[in-house]
């Protein structure tokens, strides 16, 4: 493409369209907020600091990846999401949510 199109930010359009950009690229790698209510982007746990809020995924320390509908997308009625936790030994959780509804955390 000879550099014409350049690459996407959270604020103009490029290879991805900006809103897809905002909602694959976040990242908050301490955030307290509770983890049923966690956007797109990804996360520490840290269970001495209650980091999320809310952690059911029964792993103590480690990091997450959260999931959700882009902005916009065909989904976004379902308010569909992802999060797949991994421990800091190996373990493995992932859940789902469509209609506002959290599956339980299962092993992989």
């Amino acid at each position: 493409m000879g550099g014409l199109i350049g690459p996407a930010s959270a604020l103009k359009d490029g290879l991805l369209s900006h809103i897809l950009y905002q909602n694959l690229f976040s990242s908050k790698t301490d955030s307290t907020e509770d983890m049923d209510l966690i956007g797109t982007g990804y996360y520490a746990i840290h269970s001495d600091y209650n980091i999320p809020k809310n952690n059911k995924s029964g792993i103590k320390y480690g990091s997450f990846i959260s999931f959700g509908t882009p902005v916009g997308g065909n989904a976004a009625g379902g308010n569909a999401q992802i999060q797949i936790a991994i421990g800091n030994d190996g373990t493995r959780r992932i859940r789902n949510r469509w209609l506002n509804n959290w599956t339980e955390w299962v092993t992989f």
